[in-house]
């Protein structure tokens, strides 16, 4: 039997999981319930993940109608042990739009900045491009592996462990 890990050892790994990932994975629904899947470069700050989006594609007038999102970070293919149980994050967020106004904006596109390079320079310039701010709402999901999954505060830190029953075999008739 495998030793559960403590509390700061798992907290230690979401935060280098998070430091190491440059994107996320969005979900996002239509009033109607349209789903649409997307991706876009994030920076996280505090307890939340702020994105640039266009207003031009589907996934931000889902956004801007709902206020929500659900936001999957998950490991690369390519450094996966088992393809089948990619580290992962899982987690549903409210979504607020950051007005170019506030001070924020400039501080969170000094984050953008830092952690992309000159290559985000042109990005505020484009006036559809719109900041967001993703806050995690509820429990945030920590997989690492089959029967290793955690719960974990909105600040990324450990909250519980889940148990369950676990994958079951499947019985042959």
């Amino acid at each position: 039997m495998s030793k559960i890990p403590e509390s700061a050892d798992i907290d230690k790994e979401v935060r280098e999981f998070v430091e190491k990932r440059k994107t996320l994975i969005l979900a996002t629904s239509s009033a109607e319930g349209k789903p649409t899947a997307s991706y876009a470069p994030f920076v996280k700050s505090g307890t939340s993940f702020y994105v640039f989006l266009s207003t031009t594609v589907p996934r931000t007038g889902d956004i801007l109608e709902t206020k929500q999102v659900s936001v999957l970070l998950i490991a690369d293919e390519c450094e996966s042990k088992n393809i089948f149980a990619r580290h992962r994050i899982e987690m549903l967020c409210r979504a607020v739009m950051i007005s170019r106004e506030y001070s924020l904006y400039e501080t969170t596109l000094a984050l953008f900045r830092k952690k992309f390079g000159k290559i985000f320079d042109e990005m505020p310039k484009l006036a559809d491009f719109k900041l967001f701010c993703l806050t995690p709402t509820g429990v945030v999901r920590y997989v690492k592996g089959f029967g290793q999954a955690y719960d974990l505060y909105a600040d990324l830190t450990l909250s519980t462990r889940v148990t369950g029953p676990g994958h079951t075999p499947r019985v042959e008739k």
